[in-house]
């Protein structure tokens, strides 16, 4: 059985940049989400050089840019893509707002955290809708529902976002955080301490460690936080905000790229698993892409009230925004929906 090297994909070291060159720009409005007069598409008949750079290792979080680059979606909307593998949401984020990289997918909580420290980033496409946050337990743990973890052993990664939000799905769900006993530890040993029953249950992503334990055979059960009550946005397409008022024909022409590429993925999931496997073969097989790729499906429509990919409801913002000020801490004055220009966005939207 080939090993993942991935393990986590969010608040780890040391992320890539991202660079455009050889661009036609016109100005954008951020803030408002109004994007100027810049147009559904670049310069005609121009290859603009693009580099994305992820949240994280290539995975199934990620795999529609690998799929609509094999298919060659980004190249006939005039862009060159190149995508870098990052380390960590707020490593890639942090490279956004200080200019180092103009264009990346990060989760979107972080996006805020950095954008309420001054941060110029702006989300411009929140793809999977809500993150793939989940606790999860064996069978054989009898945790059926997340009351049961009162009086339970709980892994938990100190300071990852899962983490940070899980006094908010156990309040959610009537749970006293006291109640439930927290075993710090390390990303590497996680699955080993649930394996070994040294915890009954674990934090982590519903789309990276559920389907590794699955692969290895073992029967779980996983509480994802956006059905029980914290349904924050997930990985989101991010700009800087000072490039988007210079590329805004860049960025609508990216972002429905990036849309159609989704769709395509959707619809072609084992596809877009081998495209991942081909472009970044030292990351897994494609079976296990396509593991992966299966539960972040079910992420790109699973805003409560969705209709459409990337539109996010109001409410589910304004449910971000509280959950945000409460648990991570952000200034009480944050609007997050400030931090969102939703006109970079093609005015036809796929239905979920």
């Amino acid at each position: 059985m080939r090993l993942h090297r991935r393990t986590w994909r969010i608040g780890l070291a040391i992320g890539g940049t991202a660079i455009v060159t050889a661009c036609a720009s016109s100005p954008a409005a951020v803030g408002s989400g109004n994007s100027g007069n810049a147009g559904d598409s670049g310069a005609p008949g121009k290859m603009t050089s693009v580099s994305f750079t992820l949240n994280y290792l290539p995975g199934g979080a990620q795999a529609g840019f690998m799929y609509g680059k094999s298919l060659g979606i980004f190249s006939k909307a005039g862009i060159n893509l190149t995508i870098i593998p990052g380390s960590g949401s707020l490593t890639t984020a942090e490279l956004v707002a200080n200019g180092k990289a103009d264009l990346a997918y990060v989760d979107a909580p972080t996006a805020f955290s950095v954008a309420a420290r001054g941060g110029a980033i702006t989300v411009v496409a929140p793809i999977l809708q809500v993150n793939g946050f989940a606790i999860i337990a064996l069978k054989d743990s009898g945790i059926t529902s997340i009351k049961d973890l009162a009086g339970k052993r709980l892994g938990v990664i100190p300071g990852l976002a899962p983490t940070v939000l899980l006094p908010a799905v156990l309040s959610a769900n009537g749970v006293p955080m006291s109640s439930v006993h927290q075993v710090n530890m390390q990303s590497s040993s996680q699955l080993g301490a649930l394996l070994q029953h040294r915890v009954d249950a674990i934090v982590a992503a519903g789309d990276v460690q559920g389907p590794q334990l699955l692969e290895r055979g073992s029967q779980i059960t996983q509480f994802f936080y956006y059905a029980n009550g914290v349904p924050t946005v997930g990985e989101s397409i991010v700009a800087n905000t000072d490039f988007l008022k210079t590329h805004g024909a860049l960025v609508k022409a990216f972002v429905k790229a990036s849309l159609e590429s989704w769709v395509q993925t959707r619809a072609n999931p084992s596809a877009a698993a081998a495209a991942v496997a081909q472009q970044f073969p030292e990351e897994g097989t494609a079976s296990q892409e396509l593991d992966q790729i299966k539960v972040d499906l079910k992420l790109l429509c699973a805003a409560p009230g969705a209709t459409h990919m990337a539109q996010v409801p109001g409410d589910v913002w304004s449910r971000n925004q509280s959950l945000l000020i409460k648990y991570d801490n952000l200034p009480a004055s944050t609007k997050v929906t400030d931090d969102v220009a939703t006109g970079y966005l093609p005015s036809s939207l796929p239905a979920c």
